[in-house]
């Protein structure tokens, strides 16, 4: 990841354009650009913070590589700038394969796996960052513990 120099007051909206790596092009200021194909996902994203980045783009990557449902994702990284960065990986059932976990496990009649790297593999090698499962964190929840067959009348 580098530090930012776009203007992030200005809101850029990309094209449709890719350049020679199958990255999506994109124009001056604050953008962001996701590219998915057969062969992996491509991503591009100019003056981010790491917070814009996790919602709703890694949360969203983590959730489908994982194949888990919501995941709660925190910022630890303590970093508060912009930056500019790319990301490729392989993408939940690229080239016939299931990537979740961090493991590449063959699907039923699977070819070569993608070129690409896993998520969690890409984040930690690409931008310097890495994605740890934490033990379970207490979050709110409701819960039922009872229930009458009929109503009572009110």
């Amino acid at each position: 990841m580098r530090t930012s120099t776009q203007d992030e007051t200005v809101r850029g909206v990309p094209t449709s354009r890719h350049d020679a790596e199958g990255f999506p092009v994109l124009p001056p200021g604050h953008a962001g650009a996701v590219t998915m194909g057969g062969d992996g996902t491509r991503a591009r994203f100019q003056s981010y913070t790491i917070q814009e980045f996790l919602e709703p783009y890694l949360k969203s990557f983590v959730e489908e590589a994982a194949g888990l449902g919501a995941l709660p994702i925190l910022d630890e990284t303590g970093l508060t700038g912009r930056y500019d960065f790319t990301l490729a990986f392989s993408s939940l059932l690229r080239g016939g394969h299931i990537v979740g976990g961090g493991e590449t496990i063959p699907a039923p009649g699977a070819s070569e796996p993608s070129q690409y790297p896993t998520l969690f593999s890409a984040v930690e090698k690409q931008l310097g960052l890495k994605l740890v499962k934490v033990p379970a964190m207490p979050v709110k929840t409701l819960v039922i513990d009872h229930i009458e067959q009929k109503p009572s009348d009110n």
